[in-house]
């Protein structure tokens, strides 16, 4: 899923736009409708909505969306032994079923190295929604008539069966699994990979070179740091929901401190990944800094719209 460099910064770069964009900051109209275009690289479930087939709520995406990568897991553990059952049988390297969808690898290695490059990779990409759903269900709000609701779902009341049910009880497994297991476990395979001289392994690079493979050897780990820095945005969005400038002030500074990091770091092999992602990174500090100045009421709001999209356009372009 994680494959070519520039592709890679860039849609991560759309998914902390994404999350910037849903601050409770004071946008300008004619930048607010792109909101829900950036939503679409982090893989949102919310876009799903068929309650002309089936009900459908916010509990059901919210589950859809943390169990995705479950599912992912299971069709591709599954296409893995549609595999094996083909290469027992000495069909080594032809199409199965359909030439699109499923080719056979020349051994069984390949195709449980390619098993787990697929997931794994696809849990970073997820990851951004996946720690919002997971903290979603304890940002709570009291409404006038003294109800304690969920923010983003005010027809689920705090504490009542269906919000320990189905939003709580997933919100702890999703913190626990996603939030604190993902990250935990990638620093703590990498690091035992790198004290056992595994890095330049065969095996691991076909599993895991997406994780490290761009990223000179000192900075290994560096995928684990961009994954952090999605994850301190999405925890300023939703614990700092109620104080709008502070959440604007924290993730500034925050992403000072990454631009920093990376002019001191130059983690990419590439000099011209580590141009492309400085560059985006000081697209987002404009970004939460436009949306400081319009939240304050600055004066000629319109030129610095104009500003920020062209500095999107430009990023995307």
């Amino acid at each position: 899923w994680l494959g070519s460099d520039a592709f890679d910064i860039l849609l991560l770069f759309l998914q902390c736009v994404s999350i910037i964009m849903s601050f409770d900051l004071q946008f300008h109209p004619w930048v607010t409708p792109l909101a829900p275009i950036f939503t679409l690289a982090a893989f949102n479930m919310d876009i799903l909505n068929p309650t002309c087939v089936v009900a459908w709520d916010y509990s059901a995406s919210s589950l859809l969306q943390l169990l995705l990568p479950i599912v992912v897991l299971i069709v591709s553990v599954v296409r893995q032994q549609i595999i094996t059952c083909v290469i027992k049988r000495r069909h080594d390297g032809q199409p199965v079923c359909c030439d699109r969808c499923l080719r056979v690898p020349s051994n069984q290695a390949r195709a449980t190295n390619a098993l787990i490059a697929n997931t794994t990779s696809f849990m970073y990409l997820v990851y951004t929604e996946l720690v919002v759903k997971s903290l979603t269900p304890f940002q709570l709000i009291t409404l006038p008539d003294d109800r304690v609701v969920m923010k983003v779902a005010p027809y689920i009341e705090a504490w009542s069966t269906e919000h320990i049910g189905l939003q709580v009880v997933p919100g702890i497994f999703g913190i626990m699994v996603y939030v604190i297991g993902v990250p935990l476990t990638a620093v703590v395979y990498l690091r035992s990979l790198k004290h056992q001289h595994l890095l330049a392994d065969d095996d691991t690079l076909d599993r895991l070179q997406w994780l490290y493979g761009k990223y000179h050897l000192r900075v290994y780990y560096w995928e684990t740091i961009v994954l952090v820095r999605r994850l301190v945005l999405c925890v300023v969005l939703v614990c700092l929901d109620k104080w709008p400038l502070m959440q604007g002030t924290v993730s500034l500074g925050f992403l000072v401190g990454v631009l920093c990091a990376q002019f001191y770091s130059l983690p990419f092999r590439r000099n011209t990944s580590n141009l492309i992602d400085t560059a985006f990174i000081a697209v987002l500090i404009n970004l939460n800094f436009v949306g400081l100045m319009f939240d304050a009421g600055v004066t000629a709001p319109e030129v610095l719209a104009v500003v920020l999209l062209l500095a999107l356009a430009g990023s995307i372009g």
